[in-house]
C-alpha cells in the first residue's frame, strides 16, 4: 500500500484537470493505496495557501495560523511514497495556485531530496463539446 499525495491547482470545478485527478484518485483507492488530496485552486479566503498584499508589495509576512499547507499538506508530503501534481496548462506551464503550493516546499528541500516518485498530470483543452 502506497501513500499518495495528490496536489491540484485548477480553480475550475468541474474542469478537465479535476476530472484527471478524480480518475487517478479513484484508481489509487481501488488499488488499496492511502490517498491525501489538496485542491489548491478551490481553497477560499478562510484557508489561504498564499498571502497577497495589494497595498504593501515586497513586504515579508508570516504564515497565518490557519495555514493548511504548513499544517496538513507538508506533513503528508513528507510521508508520501508518490506525489501527483495535477494542473491545467496555462501558457505552457502549471497554474499559479499549484505553483504557489510547490514554492512552499523550499524549506523542506533537504527532506524531500530522496523522494523519487512524482507524477505530473496536465490537461489542455482547446474546445470541449458536451454531448447531450
Amino acid at each position: 500500500m502506497a501513500k499518495i499525495v495528490i496536489l491540484t491547482g485548477s480553480p475550475h470545478n468541474p474542469g478537465t484537470s479535476k476530472l484527471l485527478a478524480d480518475s487517478f484518485e479513484k484508481g489509487a483507492r481501488e488499488s488499496g493505496d492511502e490517498v491525501y488530496r489538496y485542491d489548491a485552486g478551490l481553497q477560499g479566503n478562510n484557508a489561504p495557501h498564499y498571502l497577497q498584499l495589494e497595498k504593501a508589495p515586497g513586504i515579508e509576512v508570516g504564515i497565518p495560523d490557519n495555514d493548511l499547507v504548513e499544517k496538513e499538506v507538508i506533513p503528508k508530503l513528507l510521508e508520501a511514497d508518490v506525489v501527483v501534481l495535477v494542473s491545467s496548462m496555462y501558457y505552457f506551464g502549471i497554474n499559479a495556485q499549484l505553483k504557489t503550493v510547490i514554492d512552499r516546499f523550499y524549506d523542506y528541500n533537504h527532506q524531500l531530496k530522496d523522494k523519487h516518485s512524482v507524477v505530473l498530470v496536465s490537461g489542455y483543452v482547446l474546445k470541449m463539446t458536451w454531448l447531450q
